[in-house]
């Protein structure tokens, strides 16, 4: 399976389950409360994942692929090249 359909379906999935979660938590806890927890979440999610991104894609291939990026004309051309 493609890299990008799996994230894709796993990004809905985690919307999917945050909806429910929210409407536990809308009785409980203020609006503007909660979409600051929400915000914090996906921001420590992502945080995450970058940090381990980088601890699985070593600096010299991300390095690499900036190199083919720029130097291979338009940014458009080089990821539909990809």
């Amino acid at each position: 399976m493609n890299p990008g359909i799996a994230y894709a379906l796993l990004g809905a999935v985690l919307f999917g389950a945050s909806t429910p979660i929210a409407k536990l938590l809308v009785g409980e806890i203020e609006p503007v409360m909660l979409a600051g927890l929400l915000y914090a979440g996906s921001g420590v999610g992502l945080g995450l994942w970058l940090a381990a991104r980088g601890l699985i894609w070593p600096a010299v291939e991300r390095a690499r692929f900036a190199r083919r990026v720029t130097t291979s004309g338009s940014p458009a051309r080089s990821f539909l090249e990809v």
